[in-house]
């Protein structure tokens, strides 16, 4: 029972095991496809902002992000303003990018984002850190985009969307904005609000009858055609409930830019369609006034030729009198026989002719002087303007040089610019190698110095070991010079030596003391071990001598000595 029980508990263990790992592993297929789905979603969101620059994003989000000028441009169209600081327009070296990027993420603080919703750093940026670069887009989709819907200021993302998806579709029949779970399983919503943008795309109706994934994926792909909006998700898995929440979010959050866009395009237009009536109106003015200048200056310039020839006939009219009168006068002057009141009448009428002439010359010449005048003051002004237009012609052509000129220093200075950054990135590269070979000179003179200190320690050891083996060694001498001494009638120095006399001393003087020392005492040593042999050779044959006397003793000494024992 007890093996039966273990294997079982042994099975049930395996199974939890591998549903955790199962659990484990879908949770991570489920991160994949949200992080694709969010990839999809921010560079559809990115290229249609960037597209009022021309621009694009060619390789992937993170890598169009790390380049130092995409992120300038998105920012700039995002938040409608022009960044005023200067950023390097060629960016090469890391520095550059990272200085680029920081402008930006900066100049987004003044636009009114605050500091702690920009999720990621300059370096990670560039660095191409794409989890942090997708958390960013979405504070700016949420801030720039959703936060933008009418009547949401005070409501999450998602609570925001489903209001505007509700009043987008409001009228639609099968539609019910609840929530993103079941609100959009049927296909109809995203039909509802296909319809609201373009009444020409599809016709709603005909779709009440169509199974959900016809709805789904016609859905998907009107979507993508007509408004932009890429396919972000599976049409069985949005019928069967087994999809992503988030992505339902993201893939109605983009309709709702796609309607932001739409009017903004309108916006646009409309404005731009009033600023060209504006202009049209205004030139159609200016030309309506040149008309009326120039209708005016033919007027004048008529009259005055007008003038000019009622001039021309009063003064032909008025010498053809002058000369009948001229010759009335003289024929008068040639008849004596005229009276003298005729005389006197006709120097009357001669005076009046006269003063009539001489009127009619000063206007003629007056007429004519302002004829001259205006003549003048026309070539005056052809000559004004053909030096205007000399001018022009000479200040476009210095234009153009200095525009050249300019051009060419300024390119002269970006190739300055790009040595320098290749210089300072090589001398960065030589700091980054003497630092790295200091590091390793210090690593190696903190081994010598670990080395030294352990020798040194060593030594240390070892001259406590060697003087506290000497000074036992004198302590022994000193012992065995006892024992030598021992019932003797002479006696040796003392060769008792003590630590604390010596260990206070240098590592030289202690060897040169200690050495000295056991030298002295071992002759000292020596001189009583020869004491002792010669003390023990005498010892030896008095003791041979008393041998040899008793062998030569009595037998009957040793006969009656056996008997007693």
């Amino acid at each position: 029972r007890d093996r039966v029980s273990t294997q079982s508990t042994g099975n049930l263990v395996f199974l939890l095991g591998e549903k955790v790992n199962m659990t484990n592993v879908d949770q991570s297929i489920k991160d994949k496809a949200w992080e694709e789905v969010q990839i999809k979603a921010f560079t559809h969101w990115a290229n249609t902002m960037l597209a009022k620059r021309n621009n694009k994003i060619k390789t992937t989000l993170q890598d169009a992000f790390a380049d130092g000028l995409t992120i300038v441009d998105f920012i700039e169209e995002l938040t409608r303003k022009k960044l005023r600081q200067k950023y390097n327009r060629r960016p090469t070296m890391r520095i550059a990018l990272i200085t680029n990027t920081h402008l930006a993420l900066e100049f987004l603080k003044t636009c009114g984002l605050e500091a702690k919703f920009i999720t990621a750093s300059a370096e990670e940026l560039v660095d191409k850190n794409l989890k942090l670069l997708l958390g960013f887009l979405w504070t700016l989709f949420r801030k720039f985009r959703i936060a933008t819907i009418e009547g949401a200021e005070d409501k999450s993302t998602e609570e925001g969307l489903l209001m505007w998806v509700r009043k987008v579709t409001e009228g639609y029949d099968g539609v019910k904005i609840t929530n993103f779970h079941e609100s959009f399983n049927s296909g109809l919503a995203f039909l509802a609000m296909i319809d609201k943008y373009d009444e020409n795309i599809l016709k709603y109706p005909d779709y009440k009858n169509k199974s959900v994934h016809e709805r789904l994926n016609d859905a998907f792909e009107l979507a993508e055609k007509n408004l932009g909006v890429p396919k972000l998700l599976d049409a069985n898995e949005l019928a069967n409930g087994t999809f992503d929440e988030r992505s339902v979010v993201l893939y109605v959050s983009l309709y709702f830019h796609a309607f932001v866009s739409n009017e903004e395009k309108k916006k646009e237009r409309e404005e731009r369609e009033a600023a060209l009536r504006q202009s049209k109106a205004k030139a159609s003015e200016e030309i309506e006034a040149l008309k009326a200048n120039l209708d005016r200056t033919r007027n004048e310039n008529e009259n005055i030729r007008l003038k000019i020839k009622e001039l021309d006939e009063e003064h032909t009219d008025l010498s053809s009198k002058y000369t009948t009168v001229s010759s009335q006068i003289s024929s008068m002057k040639g008849g004596l026989s005229s009276t003298s009141e005729e005389k006197e009448a006709i120097q009357l009428k001669l005076d009046a002719l006269l003063k009539t002439n001489s009127e009619l010359e000063e206007k003629y010449s007056k007429a004519k002087k302002a004829l001259n005048e205006r003549e003048d003051k026309i070539l005056i002004l052809e000559k004004e303007s053909s030096e205007l237009n000399e001018s022009k012609k000479k200040l476009q052509k210095d234009l153009k040089e200095n525009k050249e000129e300019f051009e060419k220093k300024i390119h002269e200075k970006e190739e300055r610019l790009e040595s320098l950054e290749a210089e300072l990135e090589a001398l960065m590269k030589e700091k980054e190698n003497l630092q790295d070979e200091l590091r390793e000179w210090k690593m190696k003179y903190n081994k010598l110095m670990e080395k030294a200190s352990d020798q040194e320690k060593l030594q240390f050891l070892g001259l406590d070991t060697i003087r506290k083996n000497l000074i036992e060694h004198c302590n022994d001498v000193n012992t065995w010079k006892g024992y030598l001494e021992q019932e003797r009638n002479y006696s040796g120095e003392s060769v008792q030596r003590s630590e604390d006399e010596i260990k206070t001393r240098s590592f030289e003087d202690q060897l040169s003391y200690l050495t000295d020392s056991i030298e002295s005492e071992n002759r000292k040593l020596q001189v009583l071990l020869k004491q002792r042999e010669i003390e023990e050779q005498g010892n030896s044959s008095k003791k041979s001598t008393k041998k040899t006397a008793a062998s030569k003793e009595p037998a009957s000494k040793k006969s009656t000595s056996s008997k007693k024992n």
